[in-house]
Order: C-alpha cells, then structure tokens, then sequence
C-alpha cells in the first residue's frame, strides 16, 4: 500500500491483482515484484500436518471419528455413546412398566431410542465414465 501511494497509485484491488496476492509475483500496474506466493505458504506440506494432526487425522487414522464435535448415529458400532442410550432406553422401559403396573398412565413419560441402521453410500455410480 505504501509503494502504491507513493507512486501515486490506487490502492484499490481488480482482478488483475487477485492472481498474485494469490500466487506471487510483481504488481502488475506499479512493478513491484516480491510478492510472495500465499497459497504455497499457507498450504505447504508442514501446515497441512500440522492441521491435520490437531483434529486427529495424522496420521491417517480414524482417531477424528472419535472426537465429540463428530455427530454419530445410534446403532453404530464403536460408537461411545450406544451403550449409554441403550441403558437409557432400558431404563425408561423399566420404570414406565412399573407406572402402568401401578396404574399409571405412563404414555406421557415414554420414550424410544430411534436406531437406525448404518448405510453405506455408493461414492460413485457403477460403470460410470
């Protein structure tokens, strides 16, 4: 901006200057070179190891999927929180019976775990071009 305004240049940015704040190179209305390539320093090898690394994915593992900002699908194997609904589940079942053997009507105070088996999808169409 400073080499802008003292050349007496606009600071104002076209397109003709996205391609290198992006990618690097000279300024194309004043002819200042020297700009470095932004997407080669913010996605280089390191960075990406590093941010794959903070959410468990480097390695490559299944580690994210274990995470709690992961949503998981009652009925999943492997899934922390199955056996914790399903004790819910068999809880609720028990004291509704228990209501209704005393009298009660305990139609308000049911509840029911919806599972669901898991899918698979299809990342492609067979014999697709």
């Amino acid at each position: 901006t400073e080499h802008r305004l003292a050349n007496k240049k606009s600071v104002s940015i076209n397109t003709c200057h996205i391609g290198v704040l992006v990618f690097g190179g000279t300024d194309p209305v004043t002819g200042r070179p020297g700009y470095r390539n932004a997407f080669a320093v913010a996605f280089n090898k390191a960075k990406n190891l590093g941010a794959w690394a903070k959410v468990g994915a480097a390695p490559l593992t299944e580690a994210c999927l274990n995470s709690e900002k992961v949503r998981h699908e009652a009925g999943v194997d492997g899934d922390p929180l199955v056996a914790i609904l399903r004790n819910m589940q068999l809880h609720n079942d028990t004291c509704c019976l228990l209501l209704r053997r005393r009298g009660y009507s305990a139609d308000l105070l049911s509840a029911k775990l919806d599972e669901q088996e898991a899918q698979t999808n299809e990342v492609t169409e067979p014999n697709a071009k």
